[in-house]
């Protein structure tokens, strides 16, 4: 679905598009209503919860991977005094 084109449905698209945002909405607020902090530790939330974390975690190491990087060509390029 394309809203950005101009077509005699263009108005209906739009509602149906927009329902369907509040119908999902609606459905994960229902679902979430009782949730709390440690749901994000249960079931398939936790293996999301280490991925993330893992990610966050390794983000110093890969900014020291880049710095290393950058400073290695920088020597390449520049030719030393």
């Amino acid at each position: 679905m394309h809203l950005t084109e101009d077509s005699p449905e263009k108005e209906e698209e739009v509602e149906a598009a927009l329902a369907y945002i509040q119908y999902t909405t609606e459905m994960e607020a229902a679902e979430t209503e009782n949730a709390s902090i440690f749901e994000c530790f249960r079931g398939t939330n936790l293996r999301r919860t280490e991925i993330v974390s893992d990610f966050v975690l390794s983000l110093p190491d890969l900014s020291l991977l880049i710095e290393c990087s950058l400073l290695e060509l920088r020597c390449l390029v520049l030719p030393s005094s």
